[in-house]
Protein backbone atom coordinates (compact mmCIF):
# COMPACT_ATOMS: atom_id res chain seq x y z
CA UNK A 1 0.00 0.00 0.00
CA UNK A 2 2.59 2.55 0.94
CA UNK A 3 5.46 1.96 -0.94
CA UNK A 4 8.54 4.57 0.11
CA UNK A 5 9.34 6.71 3.18
CA UNK A 6 11.63 9.72 2.82
CA UNK A 7 12.73 9.37 6.30
CA UNK A 8 14.15 6.49 7.80
CA UNK A 9 12.46 4.51 11.00
CA UNK A 10 15.75 5.54 13.14
CA UNK A 11 16.07 9.09 12.19
CA UNK A 12 12.53 9.17 12.82
CA UNK A 13 12.71 8.02 16.39
CA UNK A 14 14.94 10.42 16.89
CA UNK A 15 12.59 13.54 15.55
CA UNK A 16 9.87 12.31 17.30
CA UNK A 17 11.79 12.48 20.75
CA UNK A 18 12.72 15.96 19.92
CA UNK A 19 8.82 16.48 18.85
CA UNK A 20 7.50 15.13 22.07
CA UNK A 21 9.85 16.75 24.48
CA UNK A 22 9.31 20.40 23.07
CA UNK A 23 5.45 19.61 23.33
CA UNK A 24 5.53 17.96 26.42
CA UNK A 25 3.47 14.81 24.96
CA UNK A 26 3.12 11.78 26.89
CA UNK A 27 4.81 9.13 24.74
CA UNK A 28 3.35 6.16 26.44
CA UNK A 29 -0.07 7.62 26.92
CA UNK A 30 0.12 8.18 22.63
CA UNK A 31 1.03 4.54 22.12
CA UNK A 32 -1.84 3.29 24.18
CA UNK A 33 -4.41 5.34 22.51
CA UNK A 34 -3.06 4.66 19.09
CA UNK A 35 -2.70 0.40 20.09
CA UNK A 36 -6.30 0.54 21.44
CA UNK A 37 -7.35 2.46 17.89
CA UNK A 38 -5.70 -0.41 16.01
CA UNK A 39 -7.21 -2.96 17.83
CA UNK A 40 -10.81 -1.30 17.50
CA UNK A 41 -9.93 -1.23 13.75
CA UNK A 42 -9.56 -4.97 13.93
CA UNK A 43 -13.20 -5.21 16.11
CA UNK A 44 -15.02 -3.92 13.31
CA UNK A 45 -13.32 -6.10 10.68
CA UNK A 46 -11.40 -3.01 8.87
CA UNK A 47 -9.66 -3.86 5.81
CA UNK A 48 -8.42 -1.04 3.45
CA UNK A 49 -9.63 -1.29 -0.23
CA UNK A 50 -8.32 1.46 -1.81
CA UNK A 51 -7.21 2.11 -5.78
CA UNK A 52 -4.54 4.28 -5.35
CA UNK A 53 -3.38 4.46 -9.20
CA UNK A 54 -4.87 7.48 -9.78
CA UNK A 55 -2.50 9.45 -7.64
CA UNK A 56 0.07 8.15 -8.69
CA UNK A 57 1.38 10.90 -10.46
CA UNK A 58 4.69 12.95 -10.93
CA UNK A 59 3.33 16.04 -9.11
CA UNK A 60 0.47 16.85 -6.75
CA UNK A 61 -1.45 20.07 -5.43
CA UNK A 62 -1.13 20.68 -1.77
CA UNK A 63 -3.83 23.35 -0.32
CA UNK A 64 -3.32 24.46 3.74
CA UNK A 65 -5.63 26.39 5.62
CA UNK A 66 -3.72 29.48 5.57
CA UNK A 67 -5.83 32.95 5.32
CA UNK A 68 -4.72 33.15 2.02
CA UNK A 69 -6.61 29.94 1.16
CA UNK A 70 -9.60 31.29 -0.72
CA UNK A 71 -7.67 34.02 -2.73
CA UNK A 72 -5.10 31.08 -4.06
CA UNK A 73 -7.58 28.50 -4.86
CA UNK A 74 -8.93 31.05 -7.45
CA UNK A 75 -5.35 31.86 -8.73
CA UNK A 76 -5.27 28.34 -9.42
CA UNK A 77 -9.02 27.34 -10.32
CA UNK A 78 -8.14 26.43 -13.43
CA UNK A 79 -5.50 23.48 -12.13
CA UNK A 80 -8.44 21.82 -10.45
CA UNK A 81 -10.08 20.73 -13.34
CA UNK A 82 -6.69 18.89 -15.00
CA UNK A 83 -5.52 15.47 -13.93
CA UNK A 84 -2.79 16.74 -11.03
CA UNK A 85 -4.25 15.06 -7.62
CA UNK A 86 -5.30 17.83 -5.30
CA UNK A 87 -4.53 16.99 -1.33
CA UNK A 88 -6.31 19.14 0.96
CA UNK A 89 -5.37 19.69 4.70
CA UNK A 90 -7.84 19.72 7.49
CA UNK A 91 -10.10 21.94 7.56
CA UNK A 92 -9.12 23.50 3.91
CA UNK A 93 -11.97 20.85 2.92
CA UNK A 94 -14.63 22.83 3.73
CA UNK A 95 -13.55 25.47 1.34
CA UNK A 96 -13.57 23.06 -1.59
CA UNK A 97 -16.56 21.30 -0.17
CA UNK A 98 -18.67 24.93 -0.03
CA UNK A 99 -17.13 26.07 -3.82
CA UNK A 100 -17.83 21.98 -4.89
CA UNK A 101 -14.16 21.73 -6.19
CA UNK A 102 -13.10 17.79 -6.21
CA UNK A 103 -10.14 16.90 -4.33
CA UNK A 104 -8.62 13.37 -4.34
CA UNK A 105 -7.20 13.30 -0.91
CA UNK A 106 -7.58 14.71 2.93
CA UNK A 107 -5.39 14.59 5.11
CA UNK A 108 -6.74 15.53 8.43
CA UNK A 109 -6.40 14.62 12.53
CA UNK A 110 -9.89 15.95 12.43
CA UNK A 111 -9.24 19.20 14.01
CA UNK A 112 -11.76 20.47 10.55
CA UNK A 113 -14.37 18.00 12.17
CA UNK A 114 -16.18 15.01 10.96
CA UNK A 115 -18.25 16.76 8.51
CA UNK A 116 -15.51 17.25 6.04
CA UNK A 117 -14.60 13.22 6.19
CA UNK A 118 -18.06 12.04 5.34
CA UNK A 119 -18.50 14.77 2.46
CA UNK A 120 -14.44 13.26 1.21
CA UNK A 121 -16.02 9.50 1.17
CA UNK A 122 -19.27 10.40 -0.30
CA UNK A 123 -17.28 12.13 -3.44
CA UNK A 124 -14.53 9.51 -3.91
CA UNK A 125 -11.96 11.37 -2.04
CA UNK A 126 -9.35 9.02 0.00
CA UNK A 127 -9.25 10.36 3.72
CA UNK A 128 -5.82 9.80 5.74
CA UNK A 129 -6.68 9.76 9.03
CA UNK A 130 -4.02 10.73 11.83
CA UNK A 131 -4.42 9.00 15.34
CA UNK A 132 -2.33 10.92 18.03
CA UNK A 133 -2.71 10.93 21.85
CA UNK A 134 -5.61 13.84 22.37
CA UNK A 135 -8.29 13.44 19.55
CA UNK A 136 -9.30 9.53 20.00
CA UNK A 137 -12.48 10.53 21.00
CA UNK A 138 -13.35 12.16 17.61
CA UNK A 139 -11.29 8.88 15.95
CA UNK A 140 -13.78 6.50 18.02
CA UNK A 141 -16.99 8.51 16.89
CA UNK A 142 -16.05 8.86 13.22
CA UNK A 143 -15.27 4.78 12.97
CA UNK A 144 -18.52 4.07 15.01
CA UNK A 145 -20.40 6.70 12.28
CA UNK A 146 -19.24 4.61 9.12
CA UNK A 147 -19.97 1.72 7.70
CA UNK A 148 -17.60 -1.06 7.32
CA UNK A 149 -17.82 -0.08 3.37
CA UNK A 150 -16.95 3.64 4.20
CA UNK A 151 -14.61 2.28 6.85
CA UNK A 152 -12.32 0.47 4.05
CA UNK A 153 -12.22 3.43 2.16
CA UNK A 154 -10.05 5.38 4.92
CA UNK A 155 -6.47 4.99 5.73
CA UNK A 156 -4.98 5.47 9.50
CA UNK A 157 -2.07 7.17 10.19
CA UNK A 158 0.20 7.18 13.81
CA UNK A 159 3.55 8.90 14.62
CA UNK A 160 5.05 6.51 16.65
CA UNK A 161 8.61 4.91 15.56
CA UNK A 162 6.95 1.61 14.95
CA UNK A 163 5.17 -0.29 13.38
CA UNK A 164 1.32 -1.20 14.38
CA UNK A 165 -1.07 -3.20 12.72
CA UNK A 166 -3.98 -1.87 10.09
CA UNK A 167 -2.15 1.59 10.43
CA UNK A 168 0.37 3.51 8.29
CA UNK A 169 3.29 5.23 10.26
CA UNK A 170 3.18 8.67 8.46
CA UNK A 171 6.46 9.53 10.19
CA UNK A 172 5.13 13.31 10.22
CA UNK A 173 3.45 15.37 12.70
CA UNK A 174 1.34 18.21 11.57
CA UNK A 175 -1.38 18.31 9.10
CA UNK A 176 0.63 20.31 6.30
CA UNK A 177 4.07 17.83 6.63
CA UNK A 178 2.30 14.67 6.78
CA UNK A 179 0.15 15.68 3.35
CA UNK A 180 3.64 15.57 1.80
CA UNK A 181 4.89 12.91 3.26
CA UNK A 182 1.84 10.97 2.30
CA UNK A 183 2.35 12.44 -1.44
CA UNK A 184 5.58 10.60 -1.39
CA UNK A 185 4.66 7.45 0.02
CA UNK A 186 2.45 7.19 -2.93
CA UNK A 187 5.21 7.91 -5.23
CA UNK A 188 4.90 11.54 -5.92
CA UNK A 189 8.15 13.34 -6.82
CA UNK A 190 7.22 16.94 -6.42
CA UNK A 191 4.32 18.82 -4.79
CA UNK A 192 3.57 22.36 -4.75
CA UNK A 193 1.98 24.23 -1.53
CA UNK A 194 -0.47 26.24 -1.63
CA UNK A 195 -2.26 28.19 1.03
CA UNK A 196 0.72 26.49 3.39
CA UNK A 197 1.50 29.64 5.52
CA UNK A 198 4.20 29.04 8.44
CA UNK A 199 4.14 32.63 9.61
CA UNK A 200 2.36 34.57 12.44
CA UNK A 201 -1.30 34.00 11.29
CA UNK A 202 -3.80 31.21 11.02
CA UNK A 203 -6.68 31.20 8.57
CA UNK A 204 -10.60 30.87 9.86
CA UNK A 205 -10.36 27.58 7.93
CA UNK A 206 -8.11 25.86 10.71
CA UNK A 207 -10.80 25.41 12.79
CA UNK A 208 -14.64 24.77 12.44
CA UNK A 209 -15.55 27.75 15.21
CA UNK A 210 -13.15 30.16 13.41
CA UNK A 211 -15.35 33.37 12.14
CA UNK A 212 -12.65 35.80 10.79
CA UNK A 213 -10.05 35.06 8.38
CA UNK A 214 -6.93 35.34 10.50
CA UNK A 215 -5.91 34.70 13.87
CA UNK A 216 -2.98 35.03 15.78
CA UNK A 217 -1.05 31.92 16.24
CA UNK A 218 -0.46 31.00 19.93
CA UNK A 219 2.56 29.63 21.75
CA UNK A 220 2.45 26.12 20.95
CA UNK A 221 1.32 26.47 17.47
CA UNK A 222 4.54 27.84 16.68
CA UNK A 223 6.17 25.27 18.03
CA UNK A 224 4.33 23.13 15.63
CA UNK A 225 5.13 25.14 12.73
CA UNK A 226 8.92 24.73 13.60
CA UNK A 227 8.28 21.33 13.65
CA UNK A 228 6.56 21.14 10.60
CA UNK A 229 9.40 23.24 8.90
CA UNK A 230 12.29 20.69 10.24
CA UNK A 231 10.00 18.00 8.85
CA UNK A 232 9.67 19.59 5.70
CA UNK A 233 12.92 20.52 4.87
CA UNK A 234 14.01 17.06 5.43
CA UNK A 235 11.49 15.67 3.01
CA UNK A 236 12.52 18.32 0.44
CA UNK A 237 15.90 16.22 0.33
CA UNK A 238 13.75 13.36 -1.70
CA UNK A 239 11.46 15.51 -3.46
CA UNK A 240 11.00 18.45 -5.35
CA UNK A 241 8.76 21.51 -2.83
CA UNK A 242 7.66 24.62 -4.54
CA UNK A 243 5.45 27.11 -2.79
CA UNK A 244 2.83 29.47 -4.39
CA UNK A 245 3.73 32.95 -3.34
CA UNK A 246 4.44 32.35 0.57
CA UNK A 247 3.58 35.30 3.17
CA UNK A 248 7.39 34.27 4.41
CA UNK A 249 9.79 32.79 1.88
CA UNK A 250 11.68 29.78 3.46
CA UNK A 251 13.57 28.14 1.10
CA UNK A 252 14.20 25.16 3.59
CA UNK A 253 10.48 24.30 3.16
CA UNK A 254 10.55 24.87 -0.91
CA UNK A 255 10.91 26.92 -4.12
CA UNK A 256 9.08 29.85 -4.13
CA UNK A 257 6.88 30.38 -7.49
CA UNK A 258 4.40 32.07 -8.89
CA UNK A 259 0.65 30.27 -10.44
CA UNK A 260 1.89 30.98 -13.95
CA UNK A 261 4.65 28.13 -12.97
CA UNK A 262 2.74 26.05 -10.88
CA UNK A 263 1.87 24.35 -14.07
CA UNK A 264 5.04 24.20 -15.56
CA UNK A 265 6.62 22.56 -12.81
CA UNK A 266 3.43 19.78 -12.46
CA UNK A 267 4.07 19.20 -16.17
Amino acid sequence: MISRYCIDLDEWSKLYQWITELLDIDRDLERKRVLMISQYLSMHGYEPHIDFSPLRCRCALIYGPSPRLYEQVQETKHLLLKSIPVFVVDGAAKLFIEMDIPFQVLVTDLDGGLENVYRCIDSGCIPFIHVHGDNIDLVLKLIESLSIEELNRCIFTHQLPEEIPLMVGARSFTDGDRAIAVAYMLGIDSVVLIAMGFGSLIGKYSKPWFSRNWYPIWNRKKLKFIIAKEIIARLHRCMNIYQLDPDIADERVGIVIHSDLVEVVCK
